[in-house]
Formats: structure tokens, sequence, C-alpha cells
């Protein structure tokens, strides 16, 4: 669309350019002055479409955004070597003292307490980085070889997560009551640096299920 509207602008410039000394010109003249003023329209369609949403610098601003977004380091976290109340739940993977694992357990075919799994302290994880997006777990080891729901809240609390639907839900189906095959993707939400993030889960028919697991994200500028 570009290539053409710039094409047919160089059409319009090199009739005016050659305006008079064109013999044919007054036959076509009509043909001429009607690709004009479509030329025109269009221009001003366009122009009046981004004043009304959005502007090229707002454009470019989300562009950079995705671009930041799709292209960076993923991190992924274990629990803290030492927890300190709401603020420190989660350090990087590797970390001296790391407890390795968090761990969520089901109730009674219902859903289980939630289970905190990243503090206010814990992120940003690399310097200069406004928010993350949480998108993959991996399970360590599934109490029972059964089908598992679970479910990662953002927010204050589970409860709160709960009730503003700031929440990402998947269905485990562990090969072997050990380990999983590999990483679960998940989709959420960009979330800002210092949001506190829970767990939970619940095994279908089932009164108890504990499943222990990692859990990824990208950090990127906004």
């Amino acid at each position: 669309m570009i290539r053409t509207l710039a094409e047919l602008k160089a059409l319009k410039g090199g009739e005016e350019s050659t305006r008079g000394s064109r013999k044919d010109m007054a036959t076509n003249s009509s043909m001429w002055t009607l690709l004009r003023d479509i030329i025109d329209s269009f221009d001003s369609i366009v122009q009046t479409e981004i004043d009304n949403n959005m502007s090229v610098a707002e454009i470019l601003t989300i562009v950079t955004e995705l671009e930041d977004h799709s292209h960076n380091y993923e991190v992924w976290m274990e629990k803290a070597a030492v927890p300190a109340g709401e603020t420190n739940i989660a350090d990087q993977i590797g970390t001296v003292g790391g407890l390795g694992a968090f761990q969520v357990d089901a109730g009674n075919n219902t859903w289980g307490a939630w289970v905190q799994i990243l503090g206010s302290a814990d992120t940003p994880v690399r310097t200069g980085k406004t928010q993350f997006d949480l998108h993959r777990i991996i399970v360590e080891a599934a109490e029972r070889n059964e089908t598992y729901y679970f479910q990662i809240g953002f927010g204050a609390s589970g409860a709160a997560a709960l009730a503003a639907e700031e929440i990402a839900e998947a269905v485990l189906e562990p090969l072997t009551n050990q380990v999983d095959s590999g990483p679960l993707v998940m989709r959420s939400e960009p979330a800002d640096s210092g949001t506190k993030a829970w767990a939970r889960c619940m095994c279908p028919g089932q009164d108890t299920a504990t499943l222990d697991f990692y859990f990824g994200f990208d950090e990127f500028v906004h």
C-alpha cells in the first residue's frame, strides 16, 4: 500500500512537471485531475486516521515496546534462600542457598490454598526493567499421575487476583508422577515490576496432590 501510494505520488509529480508540454494533455486532463484528487483524498484520510487514533510517535513507542518484549533474556526463579515476609519470596535459579522448586497442594476435589511465588522486591531481576511477563513453568514433581488444574494470580493476594480476574490458567498432564516432559507455556498480561504473584492447584477427584515447579518470565521496559 505504501509503495503504491509513493508510485502514484511520483506519477502525479511527473504529470505536474510535464503540464503544458504534453500534446495530448487536453485529452487526458480529466484522468490526471481525477488521479490527483484520489491521491490527495487518500493522503487526507490516512492523516485523519492517524490524528484521530494515535500519532506516529505513539506507534513507534508501541513497536519499540513489542521489540523489547519479544527479544530479551528469560529469567527462571526458585524459592528464595532467605525468604522475607511478602517481599522476598523468589530468587533467580542458581542463587547460593536457593531452596529449589515451589510447591502447591490441591484441596479435597477443590482448589488448594494460594502460595506466594513472587514478592514485591523480587522484580525487576535485571536493572532498569519495569514490567515482566510470567509465561512458562516446568514441573519437577507431581504427587499423582493425574490431571492437574493450575492457576497463577497477580495482585496483593491470591483472593485479590481472583476477584480482579488477574489470573492465568493451565491444565497439566504429568507423564509420570515424577517429572513433566518440558516447560509449559502460559499466557499472562504484562505486570508491573514489584507485583506479587501467587499459585494454586486442583486435582479433580483427589484429596491432596502436591505439584513442585519452577517458573520463568521475561522482563522489559514499558
